[in-house]
C-alpha cells in the first residue's frame, strides 16, 4: 500500500478483541468510492480484528506506521487519481435461476 494513500492508522481495543484500521485518503480507493464508504465491518479490507493477546503488537504496528507516514510528505485533500487497484470483478455468479460466468471475453448463462 502506498503511504500517500493512507494518512492514518489507529488501534482501538474493545471488550474481547481490538481493531486495527487504516484511514484512506478520499478518492484513493475505487472500492470505497464505489460503495460510498459504507462497507460493513466484515467486508472492510482496511479493518483487521486483533485478539487481545496481540493488542500490544497491534499498538506497536500502528505507532510505527504513523511514524513512517511523515505528514509533510502526504498531500492533503482528495487524491487526484486512484492510488490502489480495484478489487477483481467476479467471474461467476450463481442464483436460483442459474449461473452467469465471464471468461474475460464472453458472458455465458447456464
Amino acid at each position: 500500500m502506498p503511504l500517500e494513500a493512507a494518512p492514518g492508522i489507529a488501534f482501538a481495543p474493545e471488550r474481547r478483541r481490538g481493531r486495527l484500521r487504516l484511514r484512506l485518503r478520499e478518492g484513493a480507493d475505487p472500492l470505497l468510492q464505489a460503495t460510498g464508504g459504507r462497507l460493513p465491518d466484515t467486508a472492510d479490507p482496511y479493518r483487521l480484528s486483533v485478539g487481545l493477546d496481540r493488542a500490544g503488537t497491534a499498538e506497536y504496528l500502528a505507532e510505527e506506521v504513523r511514524r513512517a507516514l511523515l505528514p509533510d510528505r502526504i498531500p492533503e485533500g482528495q487524491a487526484t487519481a486512484y492510488l490502489l487497484p480495484g478489487p477483481p470483478v467476479p467471474v461467476s455468479v450463481r442464483s436460483s435461476d442459474g449461473t452467469v460466468s465471464f471468461d474475460g471475453t464472453r458472458v455465458r448463462t447456464d
